[in-house]
């Protein structure tokens, strides 16, 4: 039995509220009219707008007990808590992995070796998570050939709100493409714009699978990619907490 019917259960019977449909709780409480909704009668849910109205307030506490009266509020407020948590526990997990080409697998002209997508550490790390039980979605913002000034320009589309944990791999492009401030520079800033948006941060070491480079001698192997998922998984759960 999932936590949500078992715990509106607990609530019914303690608030006395049986011959309230569970499911039209749910859903008055659960649409935008409903979360402040009232157990004016057993079997009667109303909006809190409805008591606005000082004579119906003074109506409602005439028909009902003082306790009773008391006993359905607090039981309907109680019940709106519970969905909250309840809806945040079971909401996905939303990770983003942003990087350049090793994040993204491949890389592009003349060093396009690597890996699919498909194959890559975040595709890999989701599959982990998973198998553990974790509600995760890994996206992969990888873009070959980016730098640290690519990434902080699209760190706000790139990683988007929801999100709960960036896994950065800065990569080796600045000195290559010239990047105008480095890595010295650029990854600190991302660092601080991503907390400061309350996002947790782990720098992905893709040095643990060095020995795993594929024929162009740039981008890791599948099982290159599998090491950097597995010495991140660890990491990653530390970073989102127990299921």
């Amino acid at each position: 039995m999932s936590t949500l019917p078992r715990l509106t259960g607990i609530v019914s019977s303690i608030f006395h509220v049986q011959q309230v449909p569970r499911s039209e709780v749910i859903s008055l409480i659960r649409s935008p009219l409903g979360w402040y909704g009232l157990l004016e009668k057993p079997g009667m849910l109303v909006h809190w707008s409805d008591y606005r109205d000082p004579q119906r307030i003074r109506r409602f506490f005439r028909l009902e007990s003082p306790m009773r009266a008391v006993h359905s509020i607090l039981g309907a407020l109680l019940l709106t808590c519970i969905l909250h948590v309840v809806d945040a526990e079971a909401a996905s997990i939303n990770i983003v992995a942003l990087g350049a080409s090793q994040t993204a697998g491949r890389g592009n002209g003349r060093h396009s070796g690597g890996v699919s997508p498909e194959q890559a550490f975040p595709a890999q790390l989701e599959s982990m998570l998973r198998a553990r039980g974790y509600d995760a979605q890994v996206t992969n913002a990888g873009v070959a050939g980016d730098t640290t000034d690519g990434m902080l320009a699209r760190l706000d589309s790139s990683v988007p709100t929801g999100t709960k944990l960036v896994i950065l791999q800065p990569g080796t492009n600045d000195g290559k493409h010239g990047a105008s401030a480095g890595a010295s520079v650029n990854v600190p800033q991302i660092i601080q714009k991503l907390k400061a948006r309350g996002i947790k941060v782990i720098i992905a070491n893709m040095r643990s699978a060095a020995a795993d480079v594929g024929p162009d001698g740039q981008h890791l192997t599948a099982h290159g990619q599998t090491v950097v998922a597995e010495r991140l998984l660890p990491q990653v759960i530390g970073a989102i907490g127990r299921r």
